[in-house]
């Protein structure tokens, strides 16, 4: 199997981020299933879990269980934690190259 790349496997769990800031709302967590996220995000089943059990590790995301009325078990709610929108704010300025760019909020004292 080949080895994926640092920069890749950061890309994924930033791809990941944004996707489930997306999916939820402020006060409700996202409520995705694994098989739903990989169809989206258009990886692998593995790279999803791979990515979302590094992103629990870190504290930049984290997994409630959800139940319907009845009591069954439906897919995990995920909320981002103050440290993943942190690190999602920081990609997004990397991506749009605004980073170390005079008067963007990094450069600012």
């Amino acid at each position: 199997m080949p080895k994926t790349s640092y920069r890749a496997v950061e890309e994924t769990k930033n791809k990941m981020l944004a996707y489930l800031a997306e999916c939820s709302d402020s006060r409700q967590p996202a409520q995705v299933s694994i098989d739903a996220m990989a169809a989206d995000l258009g990886l692998t089943r593995h790279r999803v879990i791979h990515a979302r059990d590094e992103l629990l590790l870190e504290g930049c995301v984290q997994t409630i269980p959800q139940y319907s009325e009845m009591g069954a078990r439906m897919p995990n709610g995920y909320r981002i934690t103050p440290f993943g929108r942190a690190r999602l704010r920081k990609a997004r300025l990397e991506t749009t190259g605004l980073a170390g760019v005079e008067g963007s909020p990094q450069c600012r004292k």
